[in-house]
């Protein structure tokens, strides 16, 4: 597992984002597992190698919002599965990038029993 803390330009001042976690999902036969942890980091980022079904865990239990902002690398190119707790935008799973990146924020006021899914597609060419 590598992390790594990005470093972006605001304003005039350059500043690390915090840390990424970077966990590759890779061969379990012809289906990989990710669990999207809260409790681990705010921002993370999963590269897509198979077929893969996503998992939640690490929700705050005293009434926390949880909010972990997603980065998916090539999740176009492999079918995806996703808890149905996740409530997208009109009810509607988007078809993501093939061979490039997606940014998902996933936010929860109730501690995991619903998690509101907001989406932008196609935001880089790996």
């Amino acid at each position: 597992m590598a992390v790594r803390r990005p470093v972006v330009q605001v304003g005039g001042a350059r500043r690390a984002l915090p840390a990424i976690d970077m966990l590759p999902i890779g061969p379990a036969g012809n289906l990989s597992f990710a669990e999207i942890d809260f409790s681990y980091a705010r921002v993370q980022a999963k590269t897509i190698t198979l077929a893969t079904n996503f998992t939640c865990s690490g929700f705050s239990s005293n009434g926390q919002v949880d909010v972990v902002r997603l980065y998916l690398t090539n999740a176009g190119n492999y079918v995806l599965g996703f808890p149905s707790n996740w409530q997208w935008p009109g009810k509607k799973v988007p078809t993501f990038t093939a061979n490039g990146r997606d940014v998902l924020v996933l936010t929860s006021f109730d501690g995991g029993v619903t998690v509101d899914v907001e989406y932008s597609l196609n935001k880089g060419v790996v």
